[in-house]
């Protein structure tokens, strides 16, 4: 699908899990925008603003430099917005691509492997009981590089997916600091974060290794044959994140409707 591409500029580095200490430097976030056909060729709704538009409101006060032009509403996303972080080569980017299809497509590893730059936005739609609810699927990249956009990225998010390859070295580790960070520091509730421990080449069933950090949430064993079972959970962690919303719970402030 066409991809429109926005890039926004930070000038300071979020809060890092690692003791190690960051200087001041400018980093570049790109974002890709990606939409399902029959979203793309929808009119746009005018009570609400572009994403970019959106974006840049979120990082206000980090240097964010956006040619856009003026436009009033809300500020908060129509409908939900998913945040699916985790280690590089975790496989943020092959779950993101199948929870956010409309269609019948294999759950499996695209045949190149590309880093996710910055972030990636995949849009769809999901029956969660009443209208159609719009679904904002946010992949992020697993670098450092570009941490002092985390902030922005996460403005408004509903819930967080955290996906980690346990079968690579430090991910296990790596995944707690990823909680503690996209969680923890966002003031979501843990009932806002499910976990796919995703070893692609394992059997069906086999049981992961987690962090302690990490092992009291939804954690979810997943391989390449579970691509069922990754629906179904994230579509009952959809509902729920719905029911917070509707509760009056909203982005970073999701309180309430647990998810098990």
């Amino acid at each position: 699908p066409a991809a429109a591409r926005v890039e926004l500029w930070q000038g300071a580095h979020a809060p890092s899990s690692s003791t190690k200490e960051h200087s001041p430097r400018r980093a570049k976030l790109a974002v890709v925008r990606l939409r399902q056909p029959k979203l793309r060729e929808a009119a746009p709704d005018p009570g609400f603003p572009s994403r970019a538009l959106r974006l840049a409101h979120a990082a206000d006060g980090h240097s964010a430099i956006l040619p856009m032009a003026e436009e009033k509403g809300p500020t908060a996303p129509p409908g939900l917005k998913i945040v699916v972080v985790g280690p590089t080569q975790g496989g943020k980017t092959t779950v993101s691509n199948y929870i956010a299809s409309d269609e019948a497509v294999d759950f499996a590893y695209p045949f190149e492997y590309n880093a996710t730059v910055g972030v990636r936005i995949l849009e769809c739609e999901r029956n969660l009981g009443g209208p159609a609810t719009p679904v904002e699927v946010w992949d992020v990249g697993g670098s450092t590089d570009y941490e002092g956009c985390w902030p922005a990225i996460m403005h408004d998010a509903h819930g967080v997916v955290l996906v980690y390859n346990p079968e690579q070295e430090g991910q296990v580790s790596e995944s707690g600091a990823w909680y503690e960070y996209f969680v923890q520091n966002n003031d979501l509730p843990d009932e806002a974060c499910v976990v796919f421990a995703f070893a692609p080449n394992a059997q069906r069933g086999t049981r992961q290794r987690v962090s302690p950090k990490i092992e009291h949430l939804n954690v979810v064993n997943i391989s390449l044959d579970d691509g069922s079972l990754v629906k179904t959970q994230f579509e009952r962690f959809l509902k729920a994140a719905k029911a917070r919303k509707d509760a009056g719970g909203g982005g970073g402030e999701a309180k309430g409707a647990e998810y098990k």
